[in-house]
Parts: structure tokens; sequence; C-alpha cells
């Protein structure tokens, strides 16, 4: 579903199940005393990213971390990787398609209140508070489209943009 909202120049390609993939040669310096759970999380979320890249007709190279735990995309390729139980996800386009991607996924389920009061504004929380409950956790939708907005401002900009 996802490949039909992204414009035709963005490569889409995503996961449902998690697998150790092989690590490309400085992929794995950002798993330095992690759990297994998260280099399996993180070698998916690499893997989709080539498969992604290879879908736009490049060779896929390594996708080291950086210093503020972006992906490092090779010369010419702008992207995003994102995941959560059960789903990864990853886009990329040409940088002369795109000057940042931004893609973040999340599990439809209510934001704990730390993370609500820490993430959603005042004004925003009763824009909310007037939404139609019904099967969308409106919160959670907000923190998603904010981080998918940060993924995309921090490689332009190698700043923090705060909440």
């Amino acid at each position: 579903m996802i490949d039909r909202i992204v414009p035709p120049y963005v490569s889409i390609h995503y996961a449902t199940e998690f697998q150790d993939h092989h690590l490309f040669p400085g992929e794995d310096s950002g798993l330095k005393g992690t759990v297994p759970i998260r280099r399996t999380e993180f070698a998916t979320g690499r893997a989709t990213a080539r498969a992604a890249i290879q879908k736009l007709g490049l060779l896929p190279l390594g996708i080291p971390v950086g210093p503020g735990r972006e992906p490092i995309w090779q010369s010419g390729v702008v992207g995003s990787i994102s995941h959560c139980p059960g789903y990864c996800v990853a886009a990329v386009a040409r940088s002369g398609d795109a000057l940042s991607i931004g893609i973040d996924c999340e599990l439809n389920a209510p934001l704990p209140f730390d993370v609500v009061k820490m993430v959603i504004l005042p004004q925003e929380q009763s824009q909310i508070d007037g939404f139609d409950a019904g099967p969308i956790h409106w919160d959670r939708l907000v923190f998603s489209a904010k981080e998918s907005v940060y993924k995309c401002w921090y490689p332009l900009m190698r700043d923090w943009l705060g909440f």
C-alpha cells in the first residue's frame, strides 16, 4: 500500500519478517553493545534499504551509521528506514530527484503518557481530543508524522529539530 502513496521516483521496499541478514562492511559500527533483537531489526532495515536501492537500478553499497544515528547513504542516494514490530520499510530516491526522505512506521496503539507529554503540544492535543476516536490512535499518528519530518530534516540541517 505504501508504494501507492509515494512519488514515482521513490523506491520502497518492506519486510514483514525480521531476519539476521548479512551486514556489509562498516554497517555493524552502530551495533556495539546491542541486544540480538536490535541487531536483527537493524540488519533487516539495511537489507530492505539495499533492496530499495536495487529497484532504482543502482548497485547497493554498505549503509553505515552516522554521528546522529542516521543512515549514511551512498553517493547519489537519499532515503529513510523505519521499523516497528512486524514491519520494516525503506524509502530511497536518487539525490537528483529528492533532497531528502523521511519515513516512519508505528504500531496503531496509544502513545505512553510520558511520551505524549514530550511530543504532543497542548494545541495539538486539543485538536486530537476533538477527533472521532475510531480505530486510529491519533497521538501515535502525530508522533509518526513528526518522526518522518525529523528524518527528512536531519540529513539536510544536521541539527535536532525537537517535537
